[in-house]
This record gives structure tokens, C-alpha cells and sequence, in this order.
């Protein structure tokens, strides 16, 4: 079984955070016994019967365990086995990771970047030579990339996530020849022709991918395509540090190009080697006077940083403003680059600017105004004195604004009556809602919000989850659109994590085991229907039935004046993707790794398609074909009469938010942290956006307006059409909800239990 939060694990410890990866489960539980804190790993509920899912999980808890205590390495506590599940309990970090504080920084000050790297050297040198018993010194760790990298509050950087790991003389049988393991941007050029071979010269290649990213804020080695990812990294060499970030100190950057080279014999011997360098690179830094009286540093952890952040990135602690920090150098620094370049860099932006306005100025005449937009800001960018870009800039926004305007006066206040808006589940609406937006009005309606609110008559509807004290159960509000008003509740025993459907002058809701018709004014209920088990998702109706998706594997299809049902499939395995329906088809995702087509009339299977990992995602439609996301990585197109795979884009990360269509593009959000825009011919990447943390959250289109959620607690308002980040506020819980957009107005709900209105100014 899998647990969740503020469930108990064998009745001692309480599950306060749960973090679900794409082959385990980590849980954040207090010890009732100790009050402490621990990491608990396992794997995912449906890989238990998996023999060989179980064994590599026994080899990692093994391999962990037997590496013992070290101040740079996540320490392995103990391996048990509660109600025959594996749960390997780790020690508990507080803190971040690194992954974390470089997107903070981008690019971090060159002392702090060694002051990490050389922690990393301790812990991997540990490792790679430490007696676990098998007759051979070492472990390799296969998988070293930032988010294996914690920081401690006290700046202490630990290593961790050995799943991948090998130790030297045990049988890799489980490891399979040419299979990818660990993350390719991070991979070894020899990974790619035989995992199963790699050796410790792959850690030192993948610490110096961490280090050059580390000092210029960049990848050494990028692809199009993994393919082409693939290719570039065992054949294209990567341009120096030094000179994609002149701040970096050439013997810095000799240090970290050895650790890239090609063939594993002309990288460093050991990582010992690689520390003895940076001591050399730490003392020439000292002794050239290259960084004193630069950047800040925090009074309690120690962590320096050129950022201009209020609070430590590190520890939290509150940092002055730069100037209380170390006063500069009285003797002016040498110069980076003699006159010469500086003139030739200045020259280089100039042309870069002119290509980028001339680049403007066909986009204008083409009327792609939002394209040449962005080219005009680009130029800006190059050279802030480029007035030309400056005027143009001016002069688009005003077009643009007036557009918009005749857009709104074309398309008036619209409903959102059901998750995604309507049944195909596009996430779009015509109604035009730019940004800047207030917030209009704030309702706690529970402890948390992971249903999308809907919207129609003046009443916005939302499901809530209620803790009270060891117990949980549900809610549904009926709230006032313009003052959050509550103007009906009804409870259930058991939380609501789907969003209202409304339709026909009633509100239909999974309610615990039943699909529930309630009067839309009273809150009455007018009839229900039960399934085996829980009511999961957001119920679709479409035509005179009602279809829902349930734990008990089924789909129901329920007439919607009666409440009886007409047919039902089954699919095996819990569903939690809503059901798409259209014309005369019923479409669901599944965690049996399937997405499924029924009959719509009869119930009957139409097709499956497998894709590589559980599909929670919701399906929408756009010109007979169905998008969909899954637990592998991927975003599917499939053709909704056939089933036949279209094409399929991969992410960095699982896909759980329902993609969103218009004009032929497909947005979608990813746990790797983006939202995407896709061909919806091709599958093509047309941009990403990057936001703080996870998006689960769906995004919704007004107009040309994308707004969604993220894990950072952040609602964004990105242009749909360029990518461009237009406008975002912060919230006080994480958005995992999707947002509804109706009525001039957005409305998100949050896992701190509020649902949130925001409108123009």
C-alpha cells in the first residue's frame, strides 16, 4: 500500500510529506517515539509484484547501508519490511538541494561553487573507496546530477540517491547492456555504449557537468532531441568555462574541462586528485585578491553569494543589503580582458541587437505582432541604447492593448462549468482576462484545494479535503463569484479531490463511493449513485449521460435524469484520469500504464494504448486526436478512432496536468519544474517556461493568456503564444489544483485549503 499524509506507518510514524518519483516513493515522517524526523524510501505500490523492481530495491538498500556514516553522504539507517513492503529509513536532511539553489542563482559566486565541489570530492572519494564487503573497495554512483546533491542548513552538501549505484565485485546482472541509466544531461560519453560497464572516470565526469554548470549557469553539452543530446555528448566538445563566464579563473576552468574529457584514462585518477586541484584553485584565488570584498556572505551558515536576496538560499537566515556587506577593494581590480575585447564584446551586442530588430521589423510586416515583440525586447536586451527597439516596443503594446480590447467587447463573461472548462477538456475559454490582476477575495474552504473550481451563475463551486484530527473527510462550497460568499456546504466522509460539474441546473460531484446530482441553488441532493469504490476525478456530462472514472477500476456511464446506471467497463486497475467524452467515444487514462477508448453507446472497448507509466492525466481532443500525459516522461498524441500513436514528446519529469489545446498547440505542465507548448501536428517544442517547483497543476487559456500553478506557490500568467512571463503572484499554499478562468475573473485553489479570486485592477 502507499500511504499518505498524516497516515501512520506501522502505527509510529506520521507521514508529514510524501514525494512520489517515477520508481519510488519517499515519505517525511516524525517518529511518535523519538520526535524525530527521518526519510523513509520504498517503491511504488504497483512495482511490489515486480521481482526485479524488488531486487534492485534491496541491492540500493544494501549498497546504502553497507557505505555506513560520512559527513558528505545521507546516511542509511535501517532496512524493514512493514505488511511486506520495503522501507528503507534514511537520514532526514534539513535543508535544499542543489538543484535548487543554482536555479536560485543561475550561476553560483566561483568561492562557493568549490566550496560545494570540494565536499562532493570528500563524499565521492568515501565512496568510491569505501569496504562493503564484497571483496572489492568502492561504489559507483551512477546517477550524481544537483538534485542528488542536499544542502544542510549549516551549508553541509551530502550525497544521496544510490539506486543506481554499483558496487565493485557484485553481479550487475540487473543493470541491462545499452540501457540509459541516470540523467543523459549528466551522463558520461561511455554510458551510452554500455551501462552496465561504467566505472568511477563516469562519476567524474558527471561531477564536472555539475561544476561547469555550477560557475556559468549553463549545460556543457545541450540537444534538440535526446538523440541528438546523445550524439553531441559522445562527439562534441564542450566550450571552456572561462570563456562562457570570463569570471571563472582559467585554472578553475582546466580543472573542470579535465574531469569532460572523452576517454575515461586522460580525466582525473580519482577524486582525490580533483580536490587536490581545487585547493591549488582556493589558494591562487586567495593570493590574486581575484574576489575580495565581493559578494555577501550569510552570518550563520557562511554561504556566499552575489545574489541580491533577502534571505539566505541556504539557511533562511535574513541577509543585509549589499551595502553592509564587505566593502569593495580600495585598489581596483584588474581588468578580466584587455581593452580590446571589451570593445569587440560591445561591438558583438551592437550587431546582435540590429539582427535581432531587423528580425522585428519582418515579423511587424508579417502582422506577428507578439513575435516581433519579443525580437524588439532581445534587442533591448543587447544594447539598452537601441531606441529604434525601444520606440517599437512602445508603440506594440499600445496595438496590442487596443487588440485585446476589441476582443473583449467581441466575447462576453463566459462560465466555467466543469473541469477544463467543457467536456472535451481543452482548458480554453474566448473570454479575454489579462493581467495585472487583484486579488478580488480569499475563502478557506478546507485544509486543502486539489480540485479546479467551477464556475457558472454567478456561483463559483470547489471540492475540499477537511482534516480534524486523525480523521479526514470532504466538502463541497457554493461561494458568491463576488465577495466568496458561502452560500451552501454539503460534507462527506471522505475528502473531495475532483472538481464540480455543472449542467442541466444541477451540480454532479464524486462524494466518497457515490456520483452525487445536487440542486445548483439548495444544495439538495436530487439523486446519487454508487460505485465499489472511491469517486476519483471529475465526472464529465456530455449528452443525456454522466461518465465517472473510480478506484474500483471502473468507468461508469450514468443517465444523467435518473441517476441508474446503463453500462460500465472495467479497467482493472484505479483510475484517477477524468473521462473525456466525445462524439461517440468515452476516453480515460489509467495507472495500469493504459489509455483507454470505450463505446459510448455500449461500453464497449474500442482500443488501448500502452504507454511506459501510469496515466493520471486527463485526455482533451483537438481535430480527432486525443493528447494525453504520463507517468513515463511523455506527452502522447493518439488518434482518437484508431488509437494509433501519433507522436510523443518526452519531459524531463512525469506528466500528470492535463494538457490544454488551442490553435493548434498543446500546453502541458511537468514535474521537471515547466510548462510546455507543443505542435499539435508534429509534437514539435515550440517554447517552455520554467517555473519554481512541480507543476501537477493544468493550465487554463483566456484569449492568449496562459494561467497556471505551481508547487512554488505561485499562480503565472504567461503568453501563450511566445512563452514570455507576463505576470505571477505568490500565494500561501502550493497550487496543485488547476486554475478555472470565468466571469473576468481567475480562480485557483491551494493545498493550505483556499480557493482564491483574482480580477482586473
Amino acid at each position: 500500500m502507499e500511504y499518505e499524509k498524516n497516515d501512520k506507518i506501522d502505527g509510529q510514524y506520521l507521514v508529514v510529506e510524501k514525494h512520489r518519483g517515477g520508481m519510488s516513493v519517499v515519505y517525511i515522517v516524525v517518529d511518535d517515539f523519538s520526535g524525530k524526523r527521518f526519510a523513509i524510501k520504498t517503491i511504488r505500490e504497483e512495482l511490489l509484484s515486480d521481482h526485479a523492481a524488488a531486487s534492485r530495491f534491496a541491492l540500493e538498500a544494501r549498497t546504502w547501508l553497507r557505505l555506513d556514516q560520512h559527513d558528505n553522504i545521507v546516511e542509511a539507517m535501517i532496512y524493514r519490511e512493514v505488511d511486506e513492503q520495503p522501507l528503507l529509513f534514511l537520514e532526514y536532511v534539513d535543508g535544499t538541494d542543489l538543484n535548487a539553489v543554482m536555479e536560485r542563482e543561475r550561476i553560483l559566486f566561483a568561492p562557493q561553487a568549490i566550496d560545494f565541489a570540494m565536499q562532493c570530492c570528500r563524499g565521492m572519494e568515501y565512496v568510491h573507496n569505501k569496504d562493503v564487503g564484497t571483496g572489492e573497495r568502492g561504489v559507483v554512483h551512477r546517477d550524481l546530477k544537483p538534485q542528488n546533491v542536499m544542502i544542510t542548513r549549516r551549508k553541509v552538501a551530502k550525497l544521496t540517491d544510490f539506486g543506481l549505484a554499483k558496487v565493485f565485485g557484485q553481479s550487475t546482472r540487473l543493470t541491462a547492456t545499452g540501457s540509459g541509466m541516470g540523467t543523459y544531461l549528466y551522463m558520461s560519453p561511455e554510458q551510452f555504449a554500455d551501462a552496465g560497464a561504467v566505472d568511477k572516470p563516469s562519476d567524474i565526469y558527471s561531477f564536472g557537468v555539475m561544476l561547469y554548470q555550477m560557475v556559468t549557469g549553463r549545460l556543457p553539452i545541450v540537444g534538440d532531441t535526446v538523440a541528438n543530446l546523445i550524439h553531441n555528448i559522445i562527439n562534441k566538445q564542450p566550450q571552456a568555462p572561462s570563456s562562457v563566464n570570463p569570471q571563472v579563473p582559467g585554472a578553475l576552468s582546466d580543472v573542470i574541462m579535465q574531469c569532460l574529457r572523452k576517454r575515461q584514462g586522460e580525466r582525473f585518477g580519482n577524486f582525490a586528485e580533483i580536490a587536490e586541484a581545487l585547493t591549488s584553485v582556493e589558494r591562487e584565488i586567495a593570493e590574486s585578491g581575484l574576489f575580495a570584498g565581493r559578494g555577501r556572505q550569510c552570518p550563520q551558515c557562511g554561504y556566499r553569494t552575489t545574489g541580491e536576496f533577502t534571505d539566505c538560499l541556504i539557511c533562511q537566515t535574513k541577509l543585509g543589503p549589499v551595502s553592509d556587506q564587505v566593502p569593495p577593494p580600495t585598489a581596483a581590480p584588474k581588468p578580466t580582458a584587455p581593452v580590446e575585447e571589451e570593445q569587440v564584446a560591445t561591438e558583438t551586442a551592437r550587431e546582435a541587437a540590429e539582427t535581432h530588430f531587423r528580425q522585428a521589423v519582418t515579423h511587424y510586416r508579417a502582422r506577428e505582432h507578439k513575435k516581433a515583440l519579443s525580437e524588439l525586447r532581445a534587442a533591448l536586451q543587447h544594447d539598452p541604447g537601441h531606441q529604434q527597439a525601444a520606440k517599437g516596443i512602445a508603440e506594440l503594446q499600445r496595438r496590442l492593448a487596443k487588440e485585446r480590447e476589441e476582443r473583449q467587447s467581441a466575447f462576453p463573461r463566459l462560465d466555467w462549468p466543469m473541469f477544463r472548462g467543457n467536456p472535451a477538456r481543452t482548458g480554453v475559454t474566448p473570454e479575454v482576462v489579462y493581467p495585472p490582476l487583484l486579488e478580488r477575495w480569499q475563502v478557506e474552504v478546507g485544509d486543502w484545494v486539489w480540485a479546479s473550481p467551477a464556475v457558472a451563475g454567478g456561483v463559483v463551486y470547489v471540492g475540499a479535503g477537511v482534516q480534524a484530527g486523525s480523521s479526514k473527510y470532504g466538502r463541497v462550497a457554493a461561494l458568491d463569484t463576488r465577495k466568496g460568499k458561502v452560500l451552501w456546504e454539503q460534507e462527506t466522509n471522505y475528502e473531495i479531490n475532483s472538481s464540480p460539474t455543472i449542467a442541466l441546473g444541477t451540480l454532479f460531484v464524486g462524494m466518497a463511493s457515490d456520483v452525487c446530482a445536487i440542486d445548483v441553488e439548495s444544495g439538495a441532493a436530487r439523486w446519487k449513485c454508487s460505485a465499489r469504490q472511491v469517486i476519483s476525478t471529475s465526472v464529465t456530462v456530455f449528452g443525456d449521460h454522466v461518465y465517472a472514472t473510480s478506484l474500483d477500476g471502473s468507468l461508469y456511464a450514468i443517465d444523467a435524469a435518473t441517476g441508474k446506471v446503463v453500462w460500465q467497463y472495467s479497467a482493472g486497475s484505479p483510475i484517477y484520469s477524468s473521462p473525456l467524452a466525445w462524439a461517440d467515444i468515452v476516453c480515460f487514462g489509467c495507472t495500469d500504464h493504459n489509455v483507454y477508448a470505450v463505446d459510448a453507446a455500449t461500453g464497449n472497448l474500442r482500443w488501448t494504448l500502452a504507454t511506459g507509466g501510469e496515466v493520471n492525466s486527463s485526455p482533451t481532443i483537438f481535430l480527432e486526436s486525443i493528447f494525453v500525459g504520463s507517468g513515463d516522461g511523455n506527452v502522447y498524441a493518439i488518434t482518437l478512432q484508431t488509437g494509433k500513436l501519433r507522436w510523443r514528446y518526452a519531459a524531463d519529469d512525469e506528466v500528470y496536468s492535463s494538457p490544454a489545446v488551442r490553435q493548434g498547440v498543446v500546453y502541458v505542465g511537468s514535474r521537471d519544474r515547466r510548462v510546455y507548448a507543443l505542435d499539435a501536428a508534429t509534437g514539435e517544442l515550440l517554447w517552455s517556461f520554467e517555473t519554481g517547483d512541480w507543476v501537477y497543476s493544468s493550465p487554463a487559456i483566456a484569449d492568449d493568456v496562459l494561467y497556471v500553478g505551481s508547487y512554488d506557490k505561485k499562480l503565472y500568467a504567461v503568453d501563450a503564444d511566445t512563452g514570455e512571463r507576463i505576470w505571477d503572484v505568490e500565494l500561501t499554499g502550493e497550487i496543485r489544483a488547476s486554475v478555472a478562468v470565468a466571469q473576468g475573473c481567475v480562480y485557483v485553489g491551494t493545498n493550505d485549503g483556499k480557493l482564491y479570486c483574482y480580477a482586473r485592477q
